[in-house]
């Protein structure tokens, strides 16, 4: 089953206070074959040494000379990455255990599948109260959704769901542009 390697990409800046909570849910994943790739945009919290004090070989952590944009970090924290399936992460939000199981699963459909996306729930001050909820296109199943056909409203709505970093995961080998300079990808 882990014929999937994901490297879980994570671009940070000044996150020392949420990022501790995120690897331990990466690292508590039911689903292991993966690594982790932090790309620091040059912090100046304590971000570095809350990321060292985890001694887990499956974390790389890149640290840039000056900060060059979120754009430019993501991709260079993508040159970095070695795993079939790139899985997007903020540094402040956290995985359900069976997150990455999940996703190893979608794409073990078919590998045409070139990008998942998911569910989620933002929450603010209280996990009772969420702010935000993007529900699943279908939630009776997944839906699988071709770029050929010709269905705005499904493609329309499956873009909907892209408004968040976390838990977007794609296909390496289909990525064919990078990400734009000129606006904030997610």
């Amino acid at each position: 089953m882990h014929d999937l390697k994901f490297s879980i990409l994570i671009p940070i800046y000044n996150m020392g206070n949420t990022i501790g909570d995120s690897l331990k849910s990466i690292l508590n994943q039911s689903y292991t074959n993966f690594e982790i790739i932090i790309q620091d945009n040059d912090s100046k919290d304590e971000t570095e040494k809350i990321i060292q004090s985890f001694k887990d070989l499956r974390i790389s952590y890149y640290k840039n000379s000056s900060n060059i944009g979120a754009p430019l970090n993501m991709v260079k924290g993508e040159e970095n990455c070695s795993g079939d399936i790139i899985y997007m992460m903020a540094a402040d939000d956290i995985l359900e255990k069976n997150a990455l199981l999940k996703t190893y699963h979608a794409f073990k459909i078919s590998d045409d599948i070139g990008a998942v996306t998911r569910p989620y729930y933002w929450f603010d001050r209280s996990i009772n109260c969420p702010v935000r909820i993007k529900k699943q296109l279908n939630d009776k199943k997944d839906i699988i959704i071709n770029i050929n056909e010709d269905n705005d409203d499904i493609l329309c709505d499956f873009l909907s769901t892209l408004d968040q970093l976390s838990g977007l995961a794609y296909r390496k080998k289909y990525m064919k542009e990078t990400f734009r300079n000129d606006i904030w990808t997610c």
